[in-house]
C-alpha cells in the first residue's frame, strides 16, 4: 500500500478499500494458477513516465480491488409455456456496484428492464407451429420486437 501511495497517490485512501480483506484470491485451494502482476512493496524515488504510470495505476487498481466488497447481482427468469413450449428470458441485475462505484468500473452486464410485452400469435406462430417446434426463421419485424421486449 505504500508504495501505491507513493506512485499511484488518486487511488488510496479510498474508503471501501480494507487491507485486513482476505478472499478466494489469497486460499490456495481455491486458486488454480498463480500469475500476477502486483506493485512492489517497497517505494522508491523512480519517476515513471506517462506510459509507465497509466500501467502501474491500472495494475494497482486491479490489485486494490481485492480488498474491496464484491458486487452483488440480483438474477430474474421470466418461465412462459406457449402452445406447449417453454421460452425463457433470463436476466442479471447490479444490485451494489462493489468496487466499481469507486473506481468506475464498467459492469460486465448492461443495467437492463424487463419490459411488458404482449407476443400476438401472429409472432409466437413463427416459433411454435401445431404444437411443435418449428424451424421457420422469424421476420425481421418479430426480430425488432422480440429484441424490444427482450433486450440483452
Amino acid at each position: 500500500m505504500n508504495a501505491i501511495s507513493v506512485h499511484a497517490p488518486d487511488l488510496l485512501p479510498q474508503p471501501v478499500v480494507n487491507p485486513d480483506t482476505r478472499n478466494r484470491c489469497w486460499d490456495d485451494k481455491k486458486v488454480d494458477a498463480h500469475h500476477a502482476i502486483i506493485p512492489t512493496a517497497r517505494s522508491s524515488s523512480v519517476h515513471l513516465t506517462e506510459n509507465e504510470a497509466k500501467v502501474y495505476t491500472l495494475i494497482a487498481r486491479q490489485y486494490l480491488m481485492q480488498f474491496c466488497p464484491d458486487a452483488v447481482f440480483r438474477k430474474c427468469v421470466i418461465e412462459l409455456e406457449i402452445a406447449k413450449g417453454k421460452f425463457v428470458a433470463k436476466a442479471r441485475f447490479l444490485a451494489e456496484a462493489g468496487c466499481g462505484r469507486y473506481w468506475a468500473v464498467k459492469s460486465a452486464t448492461r443495467r437492463t428492464t424487463v419490459r411488458r410485452c404482449r407476443l400476438s400469435r401472429k409472432v409466437m406462430s413463427c416459433c411454435v407451429k401445431r404444437g411443435k417446434w418449428s424451424n421457420a426463421k422469424p421476420s425481421p419485424r418479430v426480430i425488432s420486437l422480440m429484441r424490444h421486449c427482450f433486450p440483452r
